[in-house]
């Protein structure tokens, strides 16, 4: 399937700060939405410890198809 016959996909953006066991909830109502292109970790100011935390815990909340990171 082509691009074109995807039809528009959902590109999401965290907030610039969130406490990522409640974004994990509302990222899993948003993934239900639509198809899902792409989910930017926003974070602002923070280092690369807390990045990487944020990131492991949303990452169970998607989808294993076509997703980027450890399969675990």
């Amino acid at each position: 399937m082509t691009a074109s016959e995807q039809g528009c996909q959902l590109y999401l953006i965290t907030p610039p700060a969130f406490e990522p066991s409640a974004l994990a909830e509302r990222l899993k109502a948003a993934l239900d939405a639509g198809p899902v292109a792409c989910l930017q970790l926003r974070l602002k100011d923070v280092d690369d410890d807390t990045i990487k935390r944020a990131a492991e815990a949303l990452l169970p909340s998607l989808p294993r198809s076509g997703r980027a990171g450890p399969d675990e």
